[in-house]
């Protein structure tokens, strides 16, 4: 319960906040583990930040791969996977290309 509040509270600290994301993402490795909470974390630190998902690294991308192939499709895998793509209306190639290529490695 209490991972589960601290996660709540990260969530509402970043939503709609692009000074409260971009704190959070200098922490961002503390999130890459195989939980939904943390994909929902995740979520909100990128949701709608062009500049974050421009600077993701192909680490945070292939923690999300290798969670689907080892936990299933979750839609809060996949979810994360389409929020890096497009963010402020506008897509983001060089993250379209690092998922793809890490789909076609998986």
């Amino acid at each position: 319960d209490i991972m589960k509040l601290a996660h709540q509270f990260l969530q509402n600290f970043c939503a709609g906040n692009l000074q409260n994301q971009a704190l959070l993402h200098k922490h961002v490795n503390l999130f890459l583990n195989p939980g939904i909470l943390e994909a929902v974390t995740m979520q909100h630190i990128f949701t709608n930040n062009y500049q974050l998902c421009c600077e993701i690294n192909e680490r945070v991308v292939q923690h999300f791969v290798h969670c689907i192939e080892t936990h299933g499709r979750n839609v809060q895998y996949l979810k994360f996977l389409q929020i890096v793509v497009k963010a402020e209306n506008k897509f983001i190639k060089k993250c379209q290309d690092i998922i793809m290529a890490e789909l076609v490695n998986a």
